[in-house]
């Protein structure tokens, strides 16, 4: 019994003088909460998440098979689940990002998220192909108890190198490195989970604590044997092959 408006819009505008095009994109979106909670809450009846978002982008290309795009965007987040306010001693989590049981929830969560991005993407052309991109961004949430928080996701920083060498049909090599900002964490109540045999969290400090930046290497040698009848595809590949131990989490 209800009906939701989208409204979106997309214009772009070439600039004179060859120099690129500017691409204005607004809009907004919805989606429903996850079905745990709809099933869970009878109290309330929760809404489906409305996101508005606006960006600015801006495009060339530098030759015939490589483009750069640069965009800059702002997104707001409404009618998010979250717990309801009355009790305190919940994990402050923003329900969208982790899925926890709690049957006291409502729809007055509220995030925003807004950053950079630049890509470079070059199509494979005289035997090269690959893709650079970065992004700087900050994501966050406000919690039952009106204080502004990291979300799960906010590394505030991502970047992707992708490149190949392919100079026939028969072999390849390809690498991909990634480098991404530390991931936000609660810090542990050692002392507490010690005397409560469990984990205890320091919740009025919910994701300050950061991981150690997390990066690594994947290389990838691939070997083409083509048949009239049939392809053989053999390939040898290397995960994280500079051994770096990245850190995921902190567990008690």
């Amino acid at each position: 019994d209800r009906f939701l408006y989208s409204p979106r819009f997309n214009v772009g505008l070439k600039i004179p003088g060859g120099f690129g095009k500017i691409i204005f994109n607004g809009g907004r979106y919805f989606q429903s909460p996850p079905e745990k909670y709809l099933g869970l809450t009878t109290k309330n009846i929760l809404k489906s998440v409305r996101l508005d978002q606006l960006s600015i982008s801006f495009e060339k290309l530098l030759n015939e098979s490589t483009k750069l795009s640069f965009s800059v965007y702002n997104k707001k987040y409404d009618d998010a689940p979250i717990v309801q306010s009355a009790d305190s001693t919940a994990d402050p989590a923003f329900l969208m990002d982790r899925n926890i049981t709690f049957d006291q929830i409502i729809s007055e969560g509220k995030a925003t998220s807004k950053g950079a991005e630049i890509l470079i993407e070059k199509k494979r052309a005289e035997n090269f192909y690959g893709h650079f991109g970065v992004s700087i961004f900050n994501s966050t949430f406000i919690d039952y108890l009106g204080v502004e928080r990291n979300r799960d996701n906010n590394y505030q920083y991502l970047l992707n190198i992708v490149g190949g060498y392919r100079p026939n049909n028969k072999w390849e090599i390809s690498v991909r490195w990634s480098l991404f900002g530390g991931k936000p964490y609660t810090e542990i109540d050692e002392v507490s989970s010690l005397l409560y045999k469990e984990s205890i969290y320091f919740l009025e400090k919910y994701n300050e604590k950061r991981t150690p930046a997390y990066h690594n290497l994947f290389i990838r040698y691939e070997y083409r044997k083509v048949n009239k009848k049939w392809n053989l595809i053999s390939y040898i590949e290397l995960w994280n092959a500079y051994n770096r131990k990245n850190i995921e989490t902190y567990t008690w």
